[in-house]
């Protein structure tokens, strides 16, 4: 069994590697399929910086991440009065470093099917 194993992925890599390799060869090396190809160039700069000011702003955004709870917490505590948008997370943390230091747990969990029980908020 375990030589099919080997033997098929040996296969599956073998094709992959012919087929990137063919791919590379047409997209980089290979000769222009038309005319309108063989005269292609370089956009223009007109096209080229709206789409560098959206990459660095998606940049930005992925890099503000921690910041989004604290500046949608106005929005959020309109819709759910007292509550915080990080209390969960922070109940949990809190509840998670306790049974750390408690401990290993007994025993299964008091629902009795081995979950986790620190990913669970607390009643308080």
């Amino acid at each position: 069994m375990g030589v099919l194993v080997v033997g098929g992925l040996a296969l599956v890599g073998g094709l992959a590697a012919a087929c990137f390799t063919k791919a590379f060869g047409i997209v980089f090396l290979g000769e222009a399929r038309s005319d309108e190809a063989a005269h292609a160039h370089e956009a223009g700069a007109a096209m080229r910086w709206p789409m560098i000011i959206l990459a660095g702003l998606c940049v930005l955004i992925g890099l503000a991440a921690p910041l989004w709870p604290h500046v949608l917490h106005p929005a959020v505590a309109v819709i759910v009065p007292n509550q915080s948008p990080l209390s969960l997370w922070e109940r949990t943390r809190v509840r998670a470093v306790a049974e750390k230091d408690a401990g290993p747990h007994p025993g299964p969990s008091p629902k009795g099917r081995g979950e986790i029980s620190q990913l669970t908020p607390s009643a308080h």
